[in-house]
């Protein structure tokens, strides 16, 4: 998936692009992610790659590319998905690839903590911050000092 984002990154604007890849699973990806009307911003959020979905799609609409994909047989003896394979095995010792999806205008919440960007559902994180929060309260109420004494040793 990452492979087909560095591709269109370096594509023309208003150029044709054909990406070949063995996964239908990122096949339907795509396609699921141009229709988000079908399902709610929530069951969005928790789909795999909507962050690389959403970058993906921006460039997409930004560069006005026409996109075709290919579906090939895995493991078919096929040259051009031999050698990416094979590069892709390559690339998992080499530096990773950081998107910035702070310039993407259709995200429009992004969670941080300590200038890490929180990228799992951000319903659920809250809802943790929210019982770190009333776990921080309940042990500060006067009556709870013995706790607070024994959780800050």
């Amino acid at each position: 998936m990452l492979a087909c984002l560095t591709t269109i990154l370096t594509a023309s604007p208003t150029s044709k692009v054909e990406l070949y890849t063995d996964s239908q699973v990122t096949i339907q990806g795509f396609h699921r992610s141009l229709c988000p009307k079908y399902s709610t911003i929530r069951k969005r959020k928790k789909s795999l790659n909507y962050t690389i979905w959403l970058a993906f799609n921006h460039i997409i609409q930004t560069l006005h590319l026409n996109i075709h994909w290919t579906k090939i047989k895995a493991h078919s003896g096929d040259h051009f998905n031999t050698i990416a394979v094979h590069l892709a095995k390559e690339a998992i010792n080499s530096p990773i690839v950081s998107v910035d999806y702070t310039t993407i205008p259709t995200l429009h919440l992004i969670l941080q903590c300590n200038h890490f960007t929180i990228e799992e559902s951000s319903h659920r994180t809250i809802r943790q911050i929210q019982a770190l929060h009333q776990l921080y309260q309940f042990l500060h109420l006067e009556c709870n000092s013995p706790l607070l004494t024994l959780s800050e040793s």
